[in-house]
């Protein structure tokens, strides 16, 4: 059975593709067969993936399919079953139907938060609607947050606290969330990997590069520990 990632935030600008575009390259690394589903409307990392194949930088073992409508994301996932190792799902910017279909096929839902109060209430939003899926699936579906475009000095914010504090309560109320060890920060080469340079992987190392790379292994690394678990019954 392939591994469902999904990668879902119901705010804009806060890294959600990014964050599929990382996993997924760190998975065909790893000569993975992965299937990415785009089921955004905006197409960003189809977009993406095309100007990367144009410019000659096309990852191997990568699939990239659409599917923008709440069937077409369960039969995708669906045929990817026996045929790929991972499903990566890049998940619609607003509420709705496809999305509560994304959640109901993933192993782990991803929401990227930046440090803000608008991002957090947007995570916020994310826990609550898994949380909804699980309780009718009758099965947990571990939500993980984490921080995108950080910059050192952020850390001294109250904000940065706050954040901690607040998946805290949100694991209080009896939510899933939990956030990452792992931090993204605000590098300009995952800023330029719009522009076809194709998966970070691909891409001669240079110690900016590597920083980045050892980044975004301890990220992935961090789904593998959670995907080892796997779901869980939800008990009375």
């Amino acid at each position: 059975m392939a591994k469902v990632i999904s990668f879902v935030s119901g705010k804009g600008g806060v890294g959600k593709t990014l964050g599929a575009i990382l996993t997924s390259g760190e998975y065909a690394l790893r000569e993975n067969q992965v299937l990415v589903v785009d089921a955004d409307p905006t197409q960003r990392f189809s977009d993406w993936f095309s100007e990367s194949i144009r410019r000659g930088n096309g990852p191997e073992f990568m699939t990239v399919t659409t599917a923008l409508t709440k069937a077409a994301v369960a039969r995708e996932v669906q045929l990817a079953h026996g045929k790929f190792d991972y499903v990566i799902i890049d998940a619609p910017g607003t509420e709705g139907a496809v999305n509560q279909e994304v959640l109901r096929q993933s192993d782990i839902v991803a929401t990227p938060v930046k440090i803000g109060r608008d991002e957090v209430k947007a995570m916020s939003v994310v826990a609550a609607d898994v949380a909804q899926v699980s309780d009718e699936l009758g099965l947990e579906i571990p939500h993980v947050t984490y921080v995108t475009e950080l910059a050192e000095v952020q850390k001294s914010l109250s904000a940065y606290a706050t954040l901690h504090n607040f998946i805290v309560k949100l694991q209080e109320d009896g939510y899933s969330t939990r956030i990452l060890k792992t931090e993204l920060y605000s590098r300009n080469i995952y800023k330029e990997l719009r522009n076809g340079l194709g998966p970070l992987q691909i891409i001669e190392l240079n110690p900016t590069i590597k920083k980045a790379r050892l980044e975004v292994q301890r990220f992935v690394t961090e789904f593998d520990q959670i995907l080892a678990v796997g779901k869980t019954k939800i008990t009375a």
